[in-house]
Order: C-alpha cells, then structure tokens, then sequence
C-alpha cells in the first residue's frame, strides 16, 4: 500500500510564505506560551545584529511531556487546539494549525526546543532540529527527530524555551523596533490587568513600553464606548474631556437602520479615544501637545485583541482597517483619524466565529468579521452624526444669541445718546453712524466670501453629481464617429447620404451636451451674480432650470411651472439663491438615477417617461412660499433631520454638501426650509419661506 509523502522542500516554503516579516515568528512562539498559561514570556536577541545570530523565546507555562511534544508541537498544519477549548489555566485557546510555529523555527538554520513540564517537576525535554538535514533529504519522515530526557535541576521552574540559532540575515534597529512594539501591543499595554506579558530584551522595548506606561487617556477630548452584546443588540455612549456622557444610543439609533435586526458577531467592545490636535485646546491641558502628537505617532490607530491577544495586521502603521482616514477625507467633519486617535476593539469569541488565516495576519473575511467591521464603522459614524447635530445647534444658538445682543447693545446706545447734551448729541450719533457704516461693510464683505463659497460648494456638489453623465455623450460621439469612419470607406452604397448626414447631427448634439456641461461650471461662477438687490423669483428659476437644461435632457425630467400670476420678490444675490435651487435640483436628478438602480435590482423595467420636477409659488403672509418636489423614490435610509448635516448622504456619487448649503443659504437669507420625504406626488418635497421684498 502506497502512502501520500511530502518533500522536504514544503517546510522551507511553508516557513518562507508564513513568516511576511521576521517578527511575526516570533510572536507565534510567544503565543504559544501564552496558550500555556504563563504569565510572562521574554524574548531575547542573543547576537541578531550579526549574521549568525540567535533568538531565545522563554516563558514559565505549564511546559509538555513527551506525547504533547510528539502530537502537538512536531505535528505541522494541525494542532491539538481546538477553537473552542481552553487550556488548564482556562484561557481560551489563540494557537492553531502550528503553521505559524514551523513560520518562526524556519527563521535559523537550527532550532532547539527545551521544555520542563509542570506534571513532572524533576524532568525536562528537548529536541532538536537542524534544517540543513531536512534540506539534504528527500521527504519529511526520511529525517528523525528525537525527544531527549534529562534530570531537572533542583527549583528550576516549568516553563518552554525555543532556542532559534544560526540567523541567516542581521537584524536592523527597524526590525527590532517592530518587535518591540509587537510585543508590547500583544496583550493590550493600556489595560493596567496582570495575566499575561510578554517583553523584549533591549533597549528599543524599554523606549516604547516607557511611552506606553505615560497614557494620556484624561487628556483626550472625546471617549467612544460601544458594544455588542450576546443577543447581537449594539449600543453606545460618547463621554467629553470632562467625562461626562454627551451622546447615548440604543441598537437602532446606533445601526441607522430599520431592517439591522442585530449584528452577527460574537459579544465585543470598542473603544475609541480622540484627541483633537490643536496646540491652543492644549493650553489648558496638563499634558503637552508634542508629547500626545509622538505617543500618537507611534501607538495611533485601533487594534483588535481577540482572546486577550492581539491580531495582527489591525492597527499596524499603514493599516486603516476601518477606513477611518477614508472617511474623514470624504466627509471631514468631526471625524476621528488614526493619527489623532487610539482605539481598540475586544472579543472574547468562546464560538470560536471568527477564524484566522493561515499566514496568522488577520482574520479570514467570513460573515461574523464583516459584521464586527460593519458595526465598528456604524459607531463611528453614529458619533459624527450627533457630534454634528451638536454643533449645527450650536451654530443656531449662537447666531440668535448674536442677534439678541446686538439688538440689546444698540437699544442701549440709542438710550445713552439721548440722554447727552444736545451739543455733543450730534457727534456722538455720527459717530456710530461711521461705526455703524463700517460694520455693515465688513459684514458685506464677510457675505460676499460665504456666497463664494456656497458658489463654489454649489459647482463642486453639481459636477460631482453629474460628472458620470458626460459618458453618454462621449460614448455616443465614440460610437457615431466609427460609424461615420465605416461610411467613409463605402460612399457609393445607396444610403450613404443620409446614414452620414445622420451620424454627423447626432455628434454634433452629444459635442453640443458635453459643451454645456463644462458651461454650466462657469456661469454659476460668474462674479456679478454676487451682488445683492432686489430677485424676481420666477424669472430665477427658469434661469436656473435653463442652465441644468442638458441634465434634464439627458435623465428625461419635464420641469413644469406652478408660479402664482403675480411676479413675487426676494432680496438677495442671484448666486446665493441659483445655489439653493441647483443643489435642490440635483438632489431630484440624482433621486431618479436612484430610482433607476433601484428598479433594476428588482427586476422592474426601467422607465424615464414622465418624470416630473415641479416648481410652485404662493405668496403667503408677506413670504414667498416655494415648493420644489419630484416624482422619484423619495426620501429613505436616512432621518430628515440627518440630510442636512454635512457629509450625510444617500447617494453614491453624493458629497452630503448640497443640502447643508442650502439650509445655511435660506437661513442667510432670512427664511426658513422644509422637507417631507413622500410629498404630494411621491418624491421628496421642499417647502421654502422667504421675506418678499416689494421694493
């Protein structure tokens, strides 16, 4: 009977395709000893700066008799830990497959194991193994190994020692750094519990774990707090600097959600702390900006510990794995950054759901992962969206608060100047009526610069909106040209006339959209559009749909016209309210393209007739009253408070801007805004109010 054997050669490829970087090894056999119980594990470069080197790995566990050794440690690709079982100390087991072991002997030419069993107190085992003999054999069982016995000497603890000699490579201060750090965010420095520690020989450990002991945990300005429990059921809570509790939220506020029943990720927690990195907050601080801005430097980012240990590569320098950098530059309002940020995500997981790959960097990208990243993301977002409403009430409190004090300070001084004598009255007015002047032309200026802004909000928010319509135009002149070139080799067919002359007038339409487009960007930049004065509403409107015109064109919208029979005012720039209209215009255009995916997916037929953008005007209690609403999907997946927020968007291509702009035009203008998200012929609806001016 033949047997299936092995080269030898698959160890050497094993250990050169599991061991990505020399540290990762090491942390393997360190793991091991934790799986042992041991409550330290020190690693020692004996000579590593060297060709030739050597590493120790020692640690003081429960140690292994003979046939743990035999059907354990010398077993590769399989190991006796089961995922859900534990070790005598009742840890729960992090070791599997006894890949990652084979990984860290293969980094010497030899490796000697030496292990003193806490059954056998006056025993110790060694084996030893010298790779060059496994090089010059043809199959694995062709190379004996044997389990030596030996008298322990008298008080020598249990305990496991791996001996890697014979380092084939010399290791750079990086290399040591990495380990060092490695080492000391294996089991959570930050978490002042004993257990388990495991500490590196040298005087880069020492460095590292020094910043990690400083902490600067009461310094920073907002504390994230979520978790999951056993019934999959999420919640969460945002304490300030001072620690008191801000934000709370329960599973669904959480999940934004309605159908997010509960994630399937087994019970964890995440911490987040932030630090906001502005040298002026430090002033009142007891800590000092540069120290936190370096502590930062060197532990930022949000680490994973599943079973106490830590999972590699999650937090590593580079390693943004809940793509919190991503977010903030999509949306840079109060976001955490992993260079402003230290966090961490903790999961016992007794059910053994999540699995970790075979090269030991990361967990396999199976449902209950994807659930604990997804929920990871839900908090995070869930803490910008409050941060945020907290500030734009913030914003409107304080605005009123302005207006009230000025309007106090001014009755105040009309008071103080009548009570003046008549000879120095007069003076005294002109005086504040120079004041006065040049207050109001500051604050021109100051609503000049915001209108530029909205302006350039508004190009921004639309081209990005509308960038991917100019495929069509661009495909069909791409198409219609090598129709055209086809012709060209064939003048004397019959139709050649006319199949030209048709390709030549629908290139010249798709050049005609594709023009307008980049015309769009330039008219509502135009400068004299700034200057505030008196506004026909309705004549701005059909303006504004003119100028959107080949967006209409393209998505197949009919604007249609509700406008009350007299002509009805407003006084502003004509920027500041094309910017309103634009961004609520293609907030409907983008609702239909929603519409269209939507239908798609589930299996509708896609259908572009009769799609509808009405424009309505009353005039109601001295205001205008315009209503703007469509006969798309609607308004879903989000809160109708939430779509003003900076950043909060439903739509693909969406920036979450254009509606923050509008809320902070109409407010500028002195009016207010409205929104129902199934309106009066289906789609949203937006209900404007704003002061008329007759004069």
């Amino acid at each position: 009977m033949e047997k299936l054997r092995f080269s030898t050669a698959v160890l050497r490829l094993l250990g050169e395709e599991l061991n990505p970087y020399p540290d990762q090894g090491i942390l393997e056999l360190v793991k091991n000893a934790y799986d042992a119980d041991a409550s330290e594990c020190t690693v020692e470069l004996l000579g590593a700066h060297i060709v030739g080197g050597s590493i120790r790995v020692r640690d003081n566990g429960i140690g292994m008799v003979p046939e743990q050794i035999r059907d354990g440690w010398l077993v590769v690709g399989e190991s006796t830990k089961a995922g859900r079982e534990r070790s005598p100390g009742g840890r729960l087991l992090v070791g599997s497959k006894g890949l990652g072991r084979l990984a860290a002997l293969r980094l010497g030419g030899k490796a000697l194991l030496v292990t003193r069993p806490k059954e056998k107190p006056e025993k110790e085992y060694s084996v030893s193994l010298d790779w060059k003999a496994f090089d010059e054999a043809q199959l694995v069982e062709q190379v004996e190994l044997n389990i030596e016995e030996h008298a322990r000497k008298r008080a020598t603890p249990s305990g496991t020692e791996v001996l890697v000699e014979d380092l084939p490579f010399a290791w750079k201060p990086g290399d040591v750094k990495r380990l060092a750090r490695a080492l000391l965010l294996l089991t959570d420095p930050f978490e002042n519990s004993g257990g388990f520690r495991a500490k590196l020989k040298a005087d880069e450990f020492s460095e590292i774990a020094r910043r990690a002991r400083q902490g600067y945990w009461s310094d920073c300005d907002w504390h994230l707090v979520a978790s999951v429990g056993v019934d999959g059921k999420a919640k969460a809570q945002v304490c300030n600097s001072a620690g008191d509790v801000v934000f709370q939220a329960d599973h669904e506020t959480v999940t934004d959600d309605q159908t997010k029943k509960s994630y399937n990720t087994p019970p964890l927690t995440f911490e987040l702390w932030e630090f906001l990195l502005d040298r002026k907050r430090f002033s009142t601080k007891t800590a000092k900006f540069d120290d936190v801005k370096n502590w930062l430097s060197v532990f930022g980012g949000v680490y994973l510990y599943h079973r106490g240990v830590r999972v590699a590569p999650y937090g590593d320098p580079g390693n943004d794995w809940l793509d919190m950098n991503l977010s903030r530059v999509r949306s840079p309002e109060l976001r955490p950054s992993t260079n402003n940020s230290i966090g961490r995500v903790t999961v016992e997981d007794p059910k053994a759901l999540l699995q970790q790959k075979t090269d030991r960097l990361g967990f396999v990208d199976n449902e209950s992962f994807r659930e604990l990243i997804e929920f990871a993301c839900d908090a995070l977002d869930w803490m910008a969206r409050e941060r945020l409403r907290a500030r734009e009430t913030r914003k409107r409190s304080q605005r009123k608060e302005v207006e009230k004090k000025r309007t106090e300070a001014h009755a105040e001084a009309t008071k103080v100047v009548e009570k003046l004598p008549r000879a120095v009255r007069g003076v005294v007015e002109q005086a504040i009526k120079r004041l006065e002047d040049a207050q109001s032309a500051e604050i021109e200026v100051l609503q000049d610069e915001a209108q530029l802004y909205h302006t350039l909000g508004t190009v921004g928010t639309t081209a990005a909106a509308f960038a991917h319509q100019t495929n069509k135009p661009l495909c069909l002149i791409q198409t219609e040209s090598e129709s055209l070139e086809s012709l060209l080799g064939n003048p004397k067919q019959p139709s050649f006339p006319q199949l030209s002359l048709a390709c030549v007038q629908r290139i010249r339409r798709a050049s005609k959209a594709l023009l307008a487009f980049a015309d769009v960007t330039l008219k509502l930049l135009e400068h004299e559009k700034r200057r505030r004065g008196r506004l026909e509403v309705h004549q701005s409107i059909e303006d504004t749909v003119g100028l959107l015109k080949p967006y209409f064109d393209l998505m197949h919208v009919i604007p249609r016209y509700e406008f009350e029979p007299q002509k009805l005012h407003i006084f502003g720039s004509r920027a500041a309210f094309e910017a309103v209209l634009t961004n609520l215009i293609s907030n409907s255009l983008q609702a239909f393209s929603r519409g269209d995916r939507q239908g798609l997916e589930s299996g509708k037929q896609r259908e572009s007739d009769g799609r509808l953008l009405v424009f309505r005007s009353r005039f109601v209690n001295e205001r205008v009253r315009l209503i703007i609403m469509d006969n798309g999907p609607g308004i879903s997946n989000i809160s109708l408070d939430d779509i003003w927020l900076p950043g909060r968007t439903t739509t693909e291509r969406g920036t979450g801007l254009g509606l923050a702009i509008v809320k902070d035009v109409i407010s500028d203008l002195g009016g207010s805004i409205e929104v129902v998200a199934n309106g009066e012929i289906g789609g949203a609806q937006f209900i404007i109010e704003l002061p008329v001016r007759n004069t």
